[in-house]
């Protein structure tokens, strides 16, 4: 795999997180009057009196995460059409 590839998934794994974690009842949780966005990992947490923190763990834990998930399905896709292509 080149490294464009790697790159590629990369760059749709910060997408996804991104995407994932705005989606109301199931990346946003919230608690009193804080909301606390993130997939599986909590990465941004907005608070009533205006304030913000972000959690840089969580959010390099859900880049990792959908990265590996994108890599497993790219190399599964390449597997199953390399083999459609040798019959």
């Amino acid at each position: 795999m080149n490294r464009i590839t790697k790159i590629s998934i990369l760059i749709l794994s910060v997408i996804a997180v991104l995407c994932f974690s705005f989606i109301p009842d199931f990346g946003v949780r919230t608690e009193g009057g804080s909301h606390f966005f993130g997939f599986p990992a909590e990465w941004l947490g907005l608070y009533g009196n205006a304030g913000f923190s972000f959690m840089g763990l969580g959010f390099l834990f859900n880049i990792a995460f959908f990265y590996f998930i994108f890599l497993f399905v790219f190399k599964f896709l390449i597997k199953i059409f390399s083999v459609n292509k040798q019959r």
